[in-house]
């Protein structure tokens, strides 16, 4: 019973931290699976981001607003795109990591 009262615990702080997260929780790099450096999130203290892979680039805009960070892209593959019509929000696992659809991204350390 101790066991799972300190689970419960454990489970109820994880939820409690990423709930609100803060601009310093997000802001770094952020690399796919946590290992390939060619694919890869910056999200910059000024509130841009930079989007980096083989196949493309992209760069924006974000914000957090509770477990998700949001995303208002400004161009992509070099090429400014329409205010505001790429847009999306991203959830925050309960370990930390940065799921952007079927793709996990881990802050590098």
């Amino acid at each position: 019973m101790k066991a799972f009262a300190t689970l419960a615990l454990l489970g109820v702080l994880a939820t409690t931290v990423f709930a609100n997260l803060s601009k310093s929780d997000v802001v770094g790099t952020w690399i796919l699976n946590g290992k390939d450096a060619s694919t890869k999130w910056v999200f910059n203290k000024d509130d841009t981001f930079v989007f980096k892979s083989a196949m493309s680039n992209s760069k924006g805009k974000w914000e957090t607003n509770g477990t998700h960070v949001k995303l208002v892209w400004t161009h992509v593959d070099g090429q400014p795109v329409k205010p505001g019509s790429v847009k999306g929000q991203y959830k925050f696992n309960d370990d930390g990591s940065l799921q952007v659809d079927t793709f996990v991204y881990k802050k590098k350390s």
